[in-house]
């Protein structure tokens, strides 16, 4: 409701604007009723009203020193003034004070409830405007920090200058970088699920008596800066975050991974703030169990570790050469726990991976191969060592292709032309089964891309269409030298449908069943 203050000296006009207003009809509370422009003032501060309306001609304070007094103040009270004289022009002064309407007593209902109304249809394109001009001004505000912390905004000057302009006032803060790691592949259910939990840290923040900013910075990513800090402020900000992290695995079944940074003083800290706890959080790749990281300087590979390192890679390639799976894998197993104890960052982790993943490739390729040919990039284990998200996920995908190099490797030492007469005895053997390139590669123990690529490499011909040639060869000898009915035929070479066998015939011989039958017949009767 818009709150109305009167002041008029003329005791029947105070009445009649009492009783005979409908000011709940009008969305109004007639909030104080004055003698005098004196007795309004000074009660204004204390009703504080939306709406004015008070006699142009009183004692002491008269109407246009009223609206003088709202338009220096910067008050946002309406005016409307009321003049017991149809020819108002000695109240023109007036106008540049900002009064909404001037109403003559003489049928003044209407006159005031429509200046009424146009005081409220402004009063709410102002409340609009201000609200445009705080959400506008709340925007930049965040936009300005994440500049800072992107650090697109980087000069000092400029900083200041933006903070001062924007009200960027940070006393005692830091930084938390939160992900939401999710499954969820709806961009509109994620977006919905980011709000939420962006919601859930500003109420429990401010709960808690801390001014906070949310900021996103890139996907499933956004940042948090917590501002006032008081005492006690880790214990308590280290409490607020587990509660978090478990009502989200709780009612979304999700998880949020938490990075925290140290504290410090200044807008100008923004950016050094958000990449210690980027740093922090990226802790979490040595253990996904954990969800919540405050900073700590991450050890970097310094020359002892890296002599260690570049021991077992070499103890590792030598095995890959020589094929032998076992004890790469000791050597790999070894690498993992050194990476882990030590507690080396991510990036080192992955660097490290990626060097044994190129002196895989290089083995393979020595051979006229790809490391793609014989280890499935997309398998369960994760897309590659860089996606990795977890340790878990890296050291799988790492063993995996070091696994698949060493059988590689160690095949070759055996011999390729050996892999081709394994396969074509087995295909011999088992042409008559419903048999698959991979039942093939199992029996063998060999990759079945790497299978694929040489079988046709060699013979010229792939799997498949000789598995087929040898079905074929079978039903013509059938054809030709028994009374085999057709479907008998079809059931001896692995076809239990008698149209497939025949429609599959006809694709290698040109002829169906029958007609390859009648002209044998036919060429060894006697003339």
């Amino acid at each position: 409701m818009y709150k109305v203050m009167i002041a008029d000296d003329e005791p029947m006009v105070r009445k009649g604007l009492i009783h005979l207003i409908n000011w709940q009809e009008l969305d109004c509370e007639l909030a104080y009723v004055a003698e005098d422009g004196k007795e309004l003032i000074d009660n204004i501060d204390r009703y504080d009203p939306d709406i004015i309306i008070c006699d142009i001609k009183m004692p002491r304070v008269d109407g246009i020193e009223v609206a003088r007094y709202i338009w220096e103040h910067d008050l946002r009270a309406k005016v409307t003034l009321l003049t017991a004289y149809a020819d108002f022009q000695y109240a023109q002064s007036a106008i540049q004070y900002g009064v909404v309407q001037y109403v003559t007593k003489t049928g003044a209902l209407d006159g005031i409830i429509d200046a009424i109304e146009k005081s409220k249809d402004l009063i709410k394109r102002a409340r609009l405007e201000s609200n445009h001009h705080h959400l506008d001004k709340d925007l930049m505000k965040l936009n300005i920090m994440k500049s800072i912390i992107d650090s697109s905004l980087y000069n000092i000057d400029e900083i200041k200058k933006n903070a001062i302009e924007y009200d960027i006032s940070l006393q005692k803060f830091l930084a938390l970088a939160v992900k939401l790691e999710t499954d969820q592949n709806d961009d509109h259910l994620k977006s919905q699920m980011h709000t939420s939990l962006s919601n859930i840290f500003t109420m429990a923040l401010s709960d808690s008596g801390f001014e906070s900013y949310t900021i996103p910075m890139a996907k499933d990513m956004f940042c948090i800066i917590i501002n006032s800090l008081h005492q006690n402020y880790k214990e308590k900000i280290q409490t607020i975050c587990s509660d978090i992290v478990d009502t989200v695995h709780s009612f979304m079944n999700e998880s949020v991974y938490i990075g925290i940074s140290e504290p410090a003083e200044g807008p100008y800290h923004l950016n050094a703030t958000y990449q210690q706890a980027t740093s922090a959080l990226s802790r979490r790749f040595l253990d996904e169990q954990i969800k919540i990281y405050p900073y700590t300087s991450i050890t970097q590979v310094n020359n002892t570790y890296s002599a260690q390192i570049e021991m077992l890679i070499e103890q590792i390639s030598l095995e890959i050469q020589k094929g032998m799976a076992d004890t790469a894998t000791e050597y790999l197993e070894q690498l993992f726990s050194f990476q882990k104890t030590n507690q080396l960052s991510e990036i080192d982790i992955k660097n490290v991976g990626i060097l044994i993943e190129n002196k895989c490739r290089k083995f393979v390729a020595a051979h006229h191969t790809t490391l793609s040919t014989i280890y499935d990039y997309q398998s369960d284990a994760g897309t590659d060592i860089s996606d990795s998200v977890f340790f878990s996920q890296y050291s799988d995908v790492l063993t995996q292709i070091v696994l698949a190099t060493c059988e590689f490797m160690l095949t070759v030492s055996k011999g390729r032309n050996n892999i081709i007469i394994d396969a074509l005895h087995y295909i011999d053997n088992h042409f008559k089964q419903d048999i698959t390139l991979n039942d093939i590669a199992n029996h063998i123990n060999v990759n079945s891309s790497y299978l694929s690529r040489l079988f046709k490499e060699k013979t010229g011909d792939t799997i498949i269409n000789t598995i087929n040639h040898k079905k074929i060869e079978r039903a013509k000898d059938s054809l030709r030298n028994t009374d085999k009915k057709i479907y008998e035929i079809a059931e001896e070479i692995g076809i239990d449908d008698t149209s497939y066998f025949s429609h599959f015939f006809k694709k290698y011989t040109g002829v169906s069943p029958k007609q390859y039958k009648g002209s044998y017949n036919k060429e060894m009767s006697p003339e």
